[in-house]
């Protein structure tokens, strides 16, 4: 059975043919610590100690094809702004939210392997994660003024 990880926005644009803008590269090492295990083993090769897919698939016996993509993955992960809000947020979090969060967000895994992860209904980690995404948004988008307190106020936009 094939295990398929449900990322929606992976960067097709990343060649990695090609050396990588030296931006990136330092902001993917910096979020790296954020993975764990072999997401994080893979970061750290590619983007770090610069490493080939070939190099870090013999490494960690893994085919260069799965490394390939799962890079592409990581990277799409970890410049999503949604990792960025879980993991500056986490910490103020219960342990439940916590869990969905950076099983989600962080780590990628689908909602449904969440939830069967750990042991609560798909209902309940898809609640968490549209919370969590209408959070992160109200985080990203500047603070407006409502027309009834401008109104109010007498001030006009």
């Amino acid at each position: 059975m094939v295990r398929r990880r449900h990322i929606e926005n992976v960067d097709e644009s990343l060649d990695l043919r090609r050396k990588q803008n030296q931006q990136l590269c330092e902001q993917i090492v910096r979020r790296a610590g954020w993975l764990a295990g072999r997401d994080r083993d893979i970061a750290l090769g590619y983007f770090d100690r610069g490493m080939n897919a070939a190099e870090i698939g013999s490494m960690l016996r893994i085919d260069p094809r799965c490394v390939r993509r799962r890079i592409k993955h990581i990277v799409s992960r970890l410049r999503d702004p949604r990792c960025a809000y879980v993991v500056s947020h986490r910490n103020s979090w219960s342990a439940q939210r916590r869990a969905v969060a950076e099983a989600l967000f962080v780590e990628g895994h689908s909602m449904r392997e969440v939830s069967v992860t750990l042991g609560i209904s798909l209902h309940v980690v898809r609640k968490y994660r549209d919370a969590i995404e209408i959070m992160a948004q109200a985080d990203r988008e500047p603070a407006r003024i409502s027309r009834a307190w401008q109104n109010a106020e007498g001030v006009r936009a």
